[in-house]
């Protein structure tokens, strides 16, 4: 299987592409022998990608590498639309390279063994999450319509309940009748 990173196929041959998809929990059972987890997020996925390149090949390696080491015009990390079979089954649509772009030589076979990461960019979880629109607080009116003294209804009337004060209470409120406020 070939993968296509933008518009550019990555070089080599025996190509073997995987994909880790980690599911963040953190054991809850202190010390006993439960099996109580905590779930903490879905997080994005990585493919991994093993190929081989021939000596003689020496520019795809170098074209390689310049896709690793690329930047955006923001100076960020180039993000790549990936084309592979495994990465499509897998709802994996964007990456970026990640971690190690590990090169080791074959002098018996005269080629390079390359393996690297991407990580994915806009994960599905990461695009639910942000989807999420934050729950607005709605004002509530009271329901039912408000009584005046004379026992008829008024829509502008405000009603008092009837509160038990205190003993001290009642003096604070006799004495703040007496002085008028």
């Amino acid at each position: 299987m070939s993968i296509y990173l933008n518009d550019n196929k990555i070089p080599g041959h025996n190509q073997k592409v995987s994909i880790d998809l980690k599911f963040a929990s953190e054991d809850m059972s202190g010390n006993s022998s439960s099996t109580a987890k905590a779930q903490k997020g879905d997080k994005g996925k990585t493919l991994k990608v093993q190929t081989t390149i021939r000596f003689i090949d020496a520019d795809d390696l170098s074209l390689l590498v310049n896709l690793s080491e690329a930047k955006n015009a923001a100076g960020e990390q180039a993000v790549y639309h990936i084309v592979n079979p495994t990465a499509n089954a897998m709802n994996m649509r964007q990456g970026f390279f990640d971690e190690t772009l590990s090169v080791k030589e074959n002098d018996s076979t005269e080629d390079w063994s390359i393996s690297f990461t991407l990580s994915e960019h806009h994960s599905v979880p990461e695009k639910k999450e942000s989807r999420k629109a934050e729950k607005k607080v709605t004002e509530q009116a009271p329901k039912g319509t408000p009584v005046n003294a004379s026992g008829a209804a008024n829509p502008n009337a405000v009603t008092e309940q009837a509160v038990e004060l205190t003993p001290f209470e009642q003096k604070l409120k006799g004495l703040d009748a007496f002085l008028g406020g």
